[in-house]
């Protein structure tokens, strides 16, 4: 019996692909460990051979030495002593090749045992390539971001077309009427809405694709790529999606239409060439509060009466204004996030410029000149030593590591002056103690552990530690892990000798941090300069990336709030022409006739920010726990410049509405909508 097989999934093909990656670097790791092994015994298999040799030339020189006395004693011939000379002469210069090679060997078997010579350094692609890593994780986010934006965007648009549909539908029963009157069937008279509904489904999907699957990726990635360079783009449209959002939108733009004409025609088509009665107003809550009703004015009065009777629209307004502002505080708030970013990182808490790293391994004289050149710097504020190395860890449920740069400081209580640690939650001091180390707070959140835990890292040669954790400090950007000498030797069990110099500098420019490190790197014994302008350079290339990405969204919700706001009054105001031309011939002034209408407006409004903003308060949380990349992290508070300029900009978009619509309602022919139709 054959069965069928569901194709595999992205995911788990990634997953699958990462488990084989996994285990082969595993297996190389064990190769290269045995590898060192089988050097060191080759190495002192050399060893000994040329022990053995340099004995067997011992003893051929001594042969020779004797020899040569015998002759000297029995008056050989100069033609004999000659011969042994020139014997002797090359004996020592194979016993100095010797000498030589043993010399090398014993320094090679040193380096082995030593871990300082060759070192075996096993890294899949996602480790060996930043930029890979990056662009995968980031890939995970824009995943993750398109599973939240598109569904509010797409529910507001839903929102406006099934009211704008059901309007359509209610405001053709008098030629849904004629039509039965005049002989048509029930299928005949709903075409019109079935052959609009398609038509503005298909057409409206077929634009949005093209915007979609064009303009908008390009951009978003735009935002995401501002570190690495991808040289030829492509965005290849999906099918799958493309199709969903045509059946959808085609359902939407023609069941409520159709819903609404089937129940249309179960009347007879008499009744249905008569205008629909307005809905009857009912008692509202407040009024059985007197103490409140009372103190309302009659046009407050009216207006809450008003809201009550039109529920389904007070509603829809409410749902449309708090998508929109939602996703207006949340775009705003992504800048608000990001922007303080640099400041706060580099201002509050990291205050060093550079750390030159040296091979601790190099000859003392390589060593000398480097620490000399540090000392004659110009324009260094302050210098300290400290040990640096580049660990990894991976947390529980990833397939990456993450790069930790630890640092042990020489001279702890000196540390401070380069680098704040502090409690991220009560902004406390901590200080680097002898019986634990402090890590950042993004690498705590991402593997889980918490003051007391233990972290487990690895170095390039594959060699785990376990690290307690006495405390997290608040960091933005970069995983960092703090320790002192003295539980640095109790941790690692081997001695403490600093590798490194950490530099504050008097000019703090991005050229005075590359002129100092470019004299450091031409020293020999140099490995590497880290600047922390570095960090800055990838956090700004990202919020200017980001900017684009804010842009979007603003301009997106934007239009979507005045489609929704206008949308809707509009439908307000046409089905209420008689009641506005009631009170217009009544003698309200054609400010009180506005008001009369924009008043639930500004009222619903009002309530769709307020619920807005709570909205967006929890998307921008959840947006910005997915936006940053692993190694950062953001400020989630909102500003209060956001919260004024996204309510403020929703407000605005209400006035434009109502003030477009004044002018529908100052044309309003009043003899014509209240005549009699009977």
């Amino acid at each position: 019996m054959i069965t069928r097989q569901d194709p595999p999934t992205q995911k788990s093909l990634r997953a699958k692909f990462k488990k084989n990656v996994d285990q082969a670097q595993s297996k190389l790791n064990t190769m290269a460990k045995s590898a060192t092994t089988k050097t060191l015994n080759r190495l002192n298999v050399q060893s000994r051979q040329i022990k053995t040799a340099q004995s067997r030339l011992t003893y051929q020189m001594t042969t020779l030495k004797g020899e040569l006395a015998e002759l000297k004693t029995s008056n050989g011939t100069g033609q004999q002593r000659t011969k042994l000379k020139q014997t002797q002469r090359k004996l020592a210069a194979e016993q100095q090749k010797l000498a030589t090679e043993a010399t090398t060997i014993s320094t090679a078997k040193r380096q082995l045992t030593s871990g300082s010579g060759v070192v075996y350094q096993i890294q899949s692609r996602n480790d060996f390539v930043a930029g890979y890593n990056q662009f995968g994780e980031d890939a995970d986010r824009i995943d993750s971001l398109s599973n939240s934006f598109p569904i509010i965007f797409f529910a507001v648009a839903i929102l406006v077309t099934l009211t704008t549909m059901s309007r359509m539908a209610e405001q053709k029963r008098i030629e849904l009427g004629t039509l039965r009157a005049l002989g048509y069937t029930k299928y005949d008279a709903m075409k019109v809405f079935l052959l609009y509904g398609v038509l503005a489904g298909l057409i409206g999907s077929i634009i949005g694709s093209i915007f979609g699957t064009s303009f908008l990726p390009t951009k978003i990635f735009e935002a995401y790529a501002a570190n690495v360079i991808i040289p030829n783009f492509e965005t290849s449209p999906s099918t799958l999606w493309i199709t969903i959002s045509v059946v959808i939108s085609i359902l939407v733009a023609t069941l409520p239409a159709l819903v609404v004409a089937a129940r249309s025609l179960r009347e007879v088509p008499a009744t249905l060439m008569l205008p629909k009665p307005p809905k009857k107003g009912t008692k509202v809550l407040l009024e059985r509060l007197p103490f409140i009703w009372n103190h309302f004015s009659f046009n407050y009065k009216v207006t809450v009466r008003n809201l009550a009777r039109y529920k389904s629209r007070m509603f829809m307004t409410i749902i449309g204004v708090l998508g929109c502002t939602a996703l207006l505080v949340t775009g705003f708030g992504i800048r608000d996030s990001l922007t303080g970013l640099v400041s706060s990182q580099y201002q509050n808490i990291v205050h060093y410029d550079l750390i030159g790293v040296y091979n601790s391994q190099a000859s003392s004289q390589s060593i000398s000149d480097y620490k000399k050149v540090v000392d004659h710097l110009d324009g260094v504020k302050s210098k300290t030593n400290v040990y640096y190395e580049s660990m990894t860890t991976r947390p529980k449920g990833t397939d990456t590591n993450q790069s930790i740069s630890m640092i042990v400081p020489q001279n702890t209580a000196q540390f401070g002056t380069y680098v704040t640690l502090q409690n991220p939650t009560t902004k406390a001091k901590l200080r680097l103690g002898n019986n634990g180390a402090i890590v950042t707070e993004k690498l705590a959140k991402l593997t889980g552990v918490h003051q007391g835990d233990y972290l487990t890292i690895e170095n390039v040669t594959g060699d785990k530690t376990r690290v307690k954790i006495a405390g997290i400090s608040k960091m933005y950007a970069g995983h960092n892990l703090y320790m002192s000498s003295t539980y640095y030797r109790k941790a690692f069990g081997e001695a403490y000798a600093t590798n490194a110099v950490m530099l504050r500098l008097k000019d703090r420019s991005s050229s005075n941090s590359d002129r100092v490190s470019s004299q450091l790197n031409q020293q020999k014994a140099a490995l590497t300069t880290i600047q922390s302008d570095d960090v800055k350079t990838m956090i700004n290339n990202i919020l200017h990336g980001l900017n684009n990405l804010v842009l979007i969204i603003t301009i997106a919700a934007s239009a979507l709030a005045f489609v929704v706001l206008f949308t809707l009054t509009n439908i307000n105001v046409s089905e209420r022409i008689r009641e506005l031309s009631t009170i217009k011939v009544l003698g309200f002034y054609p400010f009180e006739v506005i008001m009369y209408v924009y008043r639930e407006t500004l009222f619903l409004t009002l309530i769709g920010i307020l619920t807005g903003y709570v909205g967006g308060a929890w998307l921008h949380q959840y947006i910005m726990q997915t936006l940053p990349p692993a190694t950062a992290m953001v400020d989630m508070t909102l500003r209060w410049t956001n919260i004024g300029i996204s309510g403020g900009l929703t407000l605005l978009f209400s006035i434009l509405v109502m003030a477009m619509m004044a002018r529908k309602i100052s044309q309003i022919d009043m003899l014509e909508a209240l005549k009699s139709v009977d």
